[in-house]
């Protein structure tokens, strides 16, 4: 056993299994844990967002930016017992439920300190015959089972939560990948599909219940394929709306500002720069207010909306 952590000092493990590279926009990183199953969690959880070792950092963590340790705190504790660190940085104390939510929280925030050069939004993304969707929307309006339902029937998954957006030209924009799993809250409309897939899953075993779970973070590699990049064509607002016939109404820029700018603070050193870039898109790319019940018709409408506007 290692000597107690002193002030949250970052522990030297004893055999530590790293896995990765991963890539979290720009930014390359490694995860290295005190238990296996942890760390094969951890690669099963982020396996969309492996990098090929050849082109990036070395397996073993020594090329890459950032490294995270996650490790149980010792002496031991009967509520936190995990703790992650983030190179030299401690991070928080968390519950065994919470641990790998909250180490995707951190690369999430890696994401959004550290890539230069893209505007984040608060967005799930989606592409179909090279054209992208992003979905965007308050917490709980469905994005990310939008999203996820559309991988599952042909279109490509990009991302959830965080959508990178880049300029093409003065009104063109391109939304780049960051295939983080997909939040999958129990019971979801994605059941039926994830149940035939519970095996391949992380943490997913024969005959576990997905009733158990509140809550699954699922690779979108698991539900269809994935987007390398693709120029955007629409903002799409939706909102979970039972009874509703899949209404697609025109949305005001301003919606559309709110929406994506919501959630996601901007990074201190662009400022107003940095919110001018997001009213430039809500003022640049058409929006759309959908209310969603049948995510078939869902489905079906959005299909409609690419082809119309690629017209």
């Amino acid at each position: 056993m290692r000597p107690p952590l002193q002030d949250d000092t970052r522990p030297v493990l004893d055999a530590p299994v790293r896995v990765g590279p991963f890539a979290a926009g720009s930014v390359r990183f490694v995860i290295e844990a005190d238990e296996p199953a942890v760390a094969a969690e951890l690669d099963a959880v982020l396996t969309d967002l492996r990098t090929d070792p050849r082109t990036g950092p070395s397996a073993d963590g020594g090329d890459a930016n950032v490294t995270f340790t996650v490790a149980r705190r010792d002496p031991p504790s009967t509520t936190h017992p995990w703790q992650l660190w983030r190179d030299l940085e401690p991070c928080e104390r968390v519950t065994e439920d919470y641990l790998v939510p909250y180490v995707l929280w951190e690369v999430t925030r890696l994401l959004l300190e550290r890539t230069e050069g893209v505007t984040p939004v608060h967005a799930a993304a989606v592409a179909r015959d090279g054209r992208a969707i992003v979905l965007a929307g308050e917490s709980h309006a469905g994005k990310s089972t939008l999203a996820g339902w559309l991988t599952a029937h042909g279109w490509e998954f990009l991302t959830d939560e965080v959508a990178l957006v880049t300029r093409s030209d003065e009104r063109s924009w391109e939304v780049r990948p960051f295939p983080r799993p997909v939040g999958v809250r129990h019971p979801s409309p994605l059941d039926p599909f994830l149940a035939a897939h519970r095996s391949a899953l992380p943490g997913g075993r024969p005959g576990a219940p997905l009733e158990a779970r509140s809550e699954s973070l699922v690779p979108a590699s698991t539900l269809g394929s994935l987007s390398r990049g693709a120029p955007l064509t629409a903002i799409v607002l939706p909102t979970h709306r039972p009874g509703s016939d899949g209404t697609l109404s025109d949305a005001h820029p301003a919606s559309a500002v709110r929406a994506l700018a919501a959630h996601l603070p901007l990074r201190r050193e662009h400022g107003r720069a940095g919110f001018r870039e997001v009213v430039d898109l809500g003022l640049s790319v058409p929006a759309f207010t959908l209310e969603v019940d049948d995510l078939a018709q869902a489905d079906t409408t959005l299909t409609s909306l690419l082809t119309e506007l690629g017209s």
